[in-house]
């Protein structure tokens, strides 16, 4: 009998003892599990804001695009302007030359009038 006890102790140990160590693997593998969902975590971290960094950079890039475009447009209206003036300016000395011939010839055909 005592014997039978003695066995049946130790198989019950075994059992024990293969449930711990079950135990064990599992709880390593649970953890294994748990470091590979955090790295996951973290790379899909990453991305998010690789792309939200990458998208911040499209967005500045089209604002000063815009802004230098304007910049060009401003500067092209004022050579357009300028360019404007001084034709303006050319036409009115123009006109203040023949008027100013004119009144010449006009005095110098008074004088051959007398």
């Amino acid at each position: 009998m005592e014997e039978r006890t003695v066995q049946s102790n130790r198989q019950r140990g075994s059992r024990v003892t293969g449930n711990i160590e079950a135990k064990k693997r599992a709880q390593d593998e649970l953890r294994e599990m748990a470091q590979e969902a955090s790295e996951i975590r973290r790379k899909v971290f990453k991305e998010k804001e690789k792309k939200a960094k990458e998208e911040e950079e499209t967005r500045r890039q089209a604002k000063e695009d815009a802004l230098q475009a304007r910049a060009e447009e401003r500067r092209a209206a004022a050579d357009a302007a300028a360019k404007a003036a001084a034709e303006a300016k050319r036409k009115a000395q123009l006109d203040f030359e023949a008027r100013q011939t004119a009144a010449v010839e006009a005095r110098r055909l008074a004088k051959e009038e007398k």
